[in-house]
């Protein structure tokens, strides 16, 4: 057994390390980064659609992502267990927000007070509903990158509401320990954000 996860491991840093080069060579022959783009295109799609849920938005967003990814490609550098596959999320992630932002923003530029329209918008408490529920979807599609330890603490506070000592309590673990892998989960999706230049 663990001889498999030892090869799946080295496997998978291997893919990561050819995905580098790939990378890396696209900016000496553009062609190789169709490699790249057949590759993630299908993952990346379920991710930005999951954070702005509109399908063509998604693709916006998708095709937006490579494009950055190409050129922004020499900046990359390889940090200590960081890996070309959670800068490229990182970079797709902060693409969607970046589109959600765009579209609110154009949306609230189109809208002109109409006592009709005025009459069936939310409140402004159910306009922070909207907001928080975006937060979370953002949010969800960072957490695909964390550990599973990090991600369900963090789901567990964040996506469902629960206090520390309930964490505690569901997970079986100590309170001091949750609160040492929620610092841990946030720092490592600011950490994916932060990727991004």
């Amino acid at each position: 057994m663990t001889n498999f996860l030892e090869e799946k491991e080295n496997l998978d840093e291997g893919q990561s390390m050819q995905d580098e080069v790939i990378l890396e060579a696209s900016q000496r022959d553009p062609r190789l980064f169709e490699i790249l783009v057949r590759k993630y295109q299908a993952p990346f799609f379920r991710t930005a659609l999951r954070v702005v849920h509109n399908r063509q938005d998604a693709e916006d967003v998708v095709q937006e992502a490579f494009l950055k990814i190409y050129s922004k490609a020499r900046l990359f550098k390889k940090r200590e267990g960081a890996s070309l596959k959670s800068w490229i999320y990182a970079v797709l992630v902060n693409t969607a927000i970046s589109h959600i932002r765009k579209h609110k923003q154009a949306k609230l530029k189109e809208l002109q007070w109409d006592p009709v329209l005025d009459s069936v918008l939310p409140d402004p408490e159910g306009l922070q509903e909207i907001e928080k529920r975006e937060v979370q979807s953002v949010l969800a599609g960072i957490l695909t990158e964390l550990p599973t330890e990090l991600r369900t603490v963090l789901e567990m506070r964040y996506f469902e509401d629960e206090s520390y000592k309930t964490i505690a309590a569901r997970t079986n673990i100590s309170l001091e320990n949750v609160k040492i892998r929620i610092h841990r989960a946030k720092k490592a999706a600011r950490e994916i954000l932060s990727n991004l230049v």
